[in-house]
């Protein structure tokens, strides 16, 4: 691998130890494995529970994976990791910083690859690392071990990427931290609101002016990322039962097949080269 991209992912870890945000998530992730540890299932009831009280999981430990990869470490995890990483693309693009770099070789879009690089393998690292703890300890305290529970790694990496692109094209703009936080907060809204949406029309039947609105929503649900129907491919992979996210609108969707697993992670994906292209070009005709 390229010196300069070596040097851009290892400050980017670098950073993150600095200001604490590795600390917090390895604090999680041990947190999370201690409890997951402490899981028994009541001979009464036959439910499953930590130590300290009963979990709404039923007793499926496929639920508690479900609710453990895509409630803590895919919603929560990707939106802790915008917000805490929007800023990492706009301080290296600063004026006082980036006069240096970005006037003499490498390339522009080589520092801004490896920028980008060091973050989404950032969140690779941690995010396996907590799928693991998590998987291990479960396996261990109820002897059951789920494969399916991986697929939750490359699809909270594939749900991240359109995101941060969104948040690095915002920065490339604007050079402000603040923007690039809220910009990618605000599009991963839209892209959750919006995949609900079609979802709970395409389980109903409308008439009239509303059809013409259905369309609408149908069209931009194909174009923008499918955070729901990533959940929904996790939700069958680990084979829960019991309600989860498709007794919430959802379980029509699975049941009749009205989502496209592959056009899911396809879409994202092909979102996140096109901003990530748009973030190189425009960055390659700024001045500094």
């Amino acid at each position: 691998m390229n010196g300069t991209i070596r040097w851009l992912i290892r400050d980017i870890f670098l950073r993150a130890r600095a200001s604490g945000f590795s600390a917090l998530l390895i604090g999680v992730t041990a947190i999370t494995g201690l409890a997951c540890l402490t899981i028994r299932t009541n001979l009464d009831t036959g439910h499953l529970g930590f130590w300290f009280g009963r979990i709404p999981a039923g007793n499926d430990p496929h639920q508690l994976l479900f609710w453990l990869a895509c409630g803590v470490a895919d919603v929560a995890g990707v939106l802790v990791a915008l917000l805490a990483m929007a800023g990492f693309v706009p301080s290296f693009l600063e004026s006082s910083l980036a006069k240096v770099p970005l006037a003499k070789p490498p390339h522009r879009s080589m520092l801004l690859f490896g920028r980008c690089l060091g973050v989404v393998l950032f969140l690779a690292f941690h995010a396996g690392l907590f799928l693991a703890v998590t998987g291990v300890a479960l396996g261990i305290s109820t002897g059951q071990w789920v494969a399916g529970y991986w697929l939750a790694w490359p699809l909270l990496i594939v749900q991240f990427l359109p995101f941060f692109a969104f948040s690095v094209l915002i920065a490339v703009n604007t050079r402000s931290t603040a923007a690039a936080m809220l910009g990618s907060v605000f599009f991963w809204a839209v892209s959750w609101g919006m995949n609900f949406g079609r979802h709970f029309l395409a389980g109903i039947t409308i008439d009239g002016p509303t059809q013409q609105f259905s369309r609408g929503v149908e069209c931009c649900y194909q174009i923008l990322p499918k955070p729901a129907d990533l959940s929904l491919i996790l939700y069958r992979a680990l084979d829960a039962q019991p309600d989860g996210l498709p007794g919430a609108g959802l379980r029509s969707v699975q049941q009749l097949g009205l989502y496209s697993p592959t056009g899911a992670v396809i879409s994202s994906v092909v979102i996140a080269v096109v901003l990530f292209g748009l973030s190189v070009f425009e960055l390659n005709q700024q001045d500094y």
